[in-house]
């Protein structure tokens, strides 16, 4: 760990409840194996040469596609632990952690009628619970206050 981040003053730290991010990990297993059995499936029947209805094939498929649309931004995206420092903000998402100086944040978008605001980057897109982290006006202030206006 690096000694000159320690040092920094945090200006905002939250992060979600711990069984909030296993339940996410476990629909992120479960949307996988969808993802990669139901294929398999469908070509282990075409390798043993058994029937395979195509209007069935196609709307299982297309269940599992609007499942994903619905599911994959929420699992992927959502931030679990969220800090704030003097140079900048550490991300941490399901699969990944980063660290992004408040140059690299495109937009910060905050809808009062959303569940989520979007912390968005040139690579990438945060999808922020608000019920999640404590203190979000704090949070919205230091934003506005830090990040280069769009």
């Amino acid at each position: 760990m690096d000694p000159d981040k320690d040092e920094q003053k945090v200006l905002y730290k939250c992060s979600r409840l711990r069984r909030k991010h296993y339940m996410r990990l476990f629909f992120f297993f479960c949307l996988f194996l969808l993802n990669v059995a139901s294929p398999l499936s469908l070509i282990n029947r075409l390798v043993d040469h058994r029937a395979v209805q195509v209007s069935a094939e196609l709307f299982h498929f297309l269940c599992v596609f609007v499942i994903d649309i619905y599911m994959v931004p929420s699992v992927i995206f959502e931030v679990d632990e969220l800090t704030v420092r003097e140079d900048g903000l550490t991300v941490k998402a399901l699969l990944w952690r980063r660290h992004l100086r408040f140059e690299q944040v495109v937009s910060f978008q905050n809808h009062k009628n959303f569940l989520w605001a979007i912390l968005r980057t040139a690579r990438c897109f945060y999808l922020i619970n608000k019920r999640d982290m404590k203190n979000f006006d704090q949070l919205v202030e230091i934003l506005d206050s830090r990040l280069p206006s769009a």
